[in-house]
């Protein structure tokens, strides 16, 4: 895993996936929340990341950005795209919990870290924060 933090864009398979938001628009996040949902069996580590980061996107689209800061590219893109829809909200909740099951490898691979329980904080926090109010 190519991380060097446990924030939602530091890690090489967020970043990258950064440059398909740039390309495909919401398109991407809609391909990639729909993509991990649909996987059977064993979650890969980097779909699970971009995973993380399109969730961290549409939070933010919601008026509820993480802690730190998002890449520019991700600021631009939330300028200049129209509204996010609930249905995508609801994608990136399931997406979490996904991510957040027993048969994924980045759980897997933070888990055996020193950082896991603040990797698992921010995670947490991205899925309360596209939980509705109540």
């Amino acid at each position: 895993m190519g991380a060097w933090s446990s924030g939602s864009f530091e890690n090489d398979d967020a970043l990258d996936w950064v440059y398909e938001l740039e390309e495909s628009g919401i398109g991407a996040i809609r391909e990639t929340l729909e993509g991990v949902i649909a996987q059977d069996g064993y979650l890969e580590a980097s779909d699970a990341c971009c995973a993380v980061a399109a969730a961290e996107v549409i939070a933010a689209s919601l008026g509820k950005p993480p802690h730190g800061d998002l890449p520019d590219e991700v600021s631009e893109f939330l300028q200049s795209e129209p509204a996010i829809g609930v249905d995508l909200v609801e994608l990136a909740r399931t997406a979490l919990g996904r991510v957040m099951s027993a048969d994924s490898e980045l759980l897997e691979l933070w888990r055996d870290t020193a950082d896991f329980a603040e990797w698992q904080a921010g995670v947490n926090s991205i899925a309360t924060r596209l939980s509705p109010p109540t």
